[in-house]
């Protein structure tokens, strides 16, 4: 099964010609010190050789084109599983992991997937577009999109993930993160093959309707910490577990604010909000 947020851009224009994921394809590859990673992604491969693993591979053939990238959830005795994963974009001078530069509003990223789950594994796929506020000395998310694949998919198949707009301003950065594993759901063995990432569609503006979500959460899968982000100032947000006890609460007067996860076994929650007005709201959270 796969499961992604709704999409709701209002006007589209389809001929505009978008900025691509870097090496989106997985045609070229870069020798890291005798490990093989792609050109233009974070991988923990490197964290993985010190055990013997590939957690990320060149797979053969793609479903466009020579090749395709191959994750796959490695364990460790002593450690346990690692959820292999891999993440668009570059390691800074200053060894802060960074998205891509891309400066448009595309409609969704779409591409080709196939995925072998071991037991009750889910893979996830999220998108981010961000940019950089001066005033706040921050990064403010403008769009994101998630994906979740549940179901085993042996071939090739197609997928999209609509972007939901929180604003009317322009991205300065994109971020993609690829997660063969997810949750306490994860298994050592499950392979996810992605290939051939593409942004498509476009806004007309930078003003045009947004989208309806009233509630995103980034990133999702989450670890230490989430950004909880409202169309709408909040009172309170609670996490629920997946028994319904309450496990972590937040008052707040802000339509963004960050919810520590610090302590929270991994798993499956439901983050609640309510709006200044007393609406409430719910997104689903994985936490790894």
């Amino acid at each position: 099964m796969l499961r992604s947020l709704p999409l709701s851009l209002g006007l589209l224009l389809p001929s505009l010609t978008l900025a691509q994921v870097p090496n989106g394809g997985f045609e070229t590859w870069m020798d890291n010190n005798g490990i093989q990673d792609p050109q233009g992604w974070i991988t923990l491969n490197e964290t993985g050789s010190f055990f013997g693993l590939e957690l990320a591979a060149q797979g053969m053939p793609g479903a466009v084109g020579t090749s395709y990238l191959e994750l796959t959830t490695g364990q460790v005795e002593g450690l346990g599983v690692i959820p292999s994963m891999a993440f668009a974009g570059t390691v800074t001078e200053d060894d802060v992991i960074d998205g891509f530069p891309f400066a448009q509003r595309p409609e969704a990223l779409v591409g080709q997937l196939k995925y072998a789950p071991v037991g009750e594994d889910v893979a996830s796929i999220l998108v981010a577009l961000t940019r950089w506020d001066a005033g706040s000395d921050s990064r403010i998310a403008v769009a994101s999109g998630t994906l979740f694949v549940e179901d085993n998919t042996a071939d090739w198949s197609s997928f999209t993930i609509p972007l939901d707009y929180l604003d009317g301003t322009m991205p300065d950065t994109a971020s993609i993160t690829i997660l063969a594993s997810s949750g306490n759901g994860a298994a050592a063995g499950t392979v996810f093959g992605i290939d051939d990432l593409q942004f498509t569609g476009g806004l007309t503006s930078i003003d045009e309707r947004q989208g309806t979500d009233p509630l995103v959460l980034l990133p999702n899968p989450a670890d230490q910490q989430v950004q909880v982000l409202a169309r709408t100032p909040l009172q309170y947000i609670e996490v629920l577990a997946a028994d319904g006890r309450c496990v972590r609460t937040l008052r707040t007067n802000s339509s963004h604010s960050t919810l520590d996860l610090t302590g929270m076994a991994p798993g499956g929650y439901v983050v609640r909000t309510m709006t200044s007005d007393g609406t409430w709201h719910s997104k689903r959270l994985l936490k790894h």
